[in-house]
């Protein structure tokens, strides 16, 4: 069954602007507990990743690959289990202890895949982790250290880095 086609809810559409907004206030907000490596979970996670990155002057920015959906002709379908197509670059060793990293995605809709990635980076690195994303939601299984805004439940957020949406 296609996800998608089916989805009968509210949609927000997030344009450029509110990433702006959204990455300008978290980056305030992080810089009093400032990160020494970003992890941007791939792929909603890598634009916000990389704007915030820049904001506060970190280079070490990384990404795993990793989904709880597939893609099909008929639109984004859920169910089966996390996908991890990309696991961190053999040169990730330079997290240590007493590092702060931060794993970043663009929605915590229902948190697996951040579940998962922190469990990846605590279970290889004797570091401090913390999670931001831009949106949240309220069943989400994991809350993320840092978010932006929540939307309801049923709402669909489209980012301005999908293709459903052109956007300015």
């Amino acid at each position: 069954m296609s996800w998608i086609r089916n989805w009968k809810t509210d949609r927000e559409i997030c344009k450029w602007k509110h990433v702006s907004r959204a990455c300008l206030d978290l980056s305030r907000k992080l810089d009093t507990d400032h990160p020494t490596h970003i992890i941007g979970l791939a792929r909603g996670g890598l634009v916000p990743a990389t704007i915030i990155a820049n904001m506060l002057g970190i280079r070490k920015v990384y990404s795993i690959g990793i989904a709880s959906y597939q893609m099909s002709e008929g639109g984004i379908e859920f169910g089966g289990d996390i996908n991890v197509y990309q696991q961190l670059p053999v040169n990730c060793s330079d997290i240590s202890n007493g590092d702060n990293v931060l794993i970043v995605d663009d929605i915590s809709d229902k948190g697996n895949t951040f579940n998962r990635a922190e469990s990846m980076i605590q279970d290889t690195f004797n570091c401090k982790v913390r999670t931001l994303a831009l949106y949240t939601k309220p069943c989400t299984a994991h809350v993320p250290t840092y978010f932006y805004k929540q939307v309801p439940q049923d709402c669909w957020v489209v980012f301005p880095w999908e293709k459903q949406v052109a956007q300015s």
